[in-house]
């Protein structure tokens, strides 16, 4: 029996499961053979947050870790607004790390400021 929340992911051909991921309420992803294994196939909403969110910002992290890149301001408006428009508490997978990422790269090269603290 999987955990709540959890998500089953069967193993070949064996009978044997174990749990893949995390998702609130969404039960087991279907699978697909491939070369005789059993591979998860992600829902929508993982998709469409690889898409929206972690590959934008692994794009611009790429950027920021070449030696004297540099961004266009069109491209640092960009970059702001994909940062800003992470709804961080929703998401579901990995690709807000490489927002957070990117943000901490482009803080330290000088291109972001940090935001002024309140009570100093």
């Amino acid at each position: 029996m999987s955990q709540p929340g959890k998500i089953r992911l069967l193993i070949a051909d064996d009978s044997r499961s174990s749990t893949f991921g995390s998702a609130k309420g969404s039960g087991t992803w279907a699978t697909q053979n491939a070369s005789g294994y059993r591979v998860p196939i992600a829902p929508d909403i993982v998709a469409k947050e690889d898409q929206t969110v972690r590959q934008p910002a692994e794009a611009a992290l790429t950027l920021l870790l070449c030696p004297g890149a540099a961004f266009t301001p069109e491209q640092l408006a960009l970059l702001k607004q994909s940062i800003a428009q992470v709804d961080y508490p929703k998401a579901v997978m990995y690709g807000l790390y490489y927002t957070q990422a990117v943000y901490w790269r482009a803080v330290r090269l000088g291109l972001l400021k940090l935001p002024s603290r309140t009570g100093d």
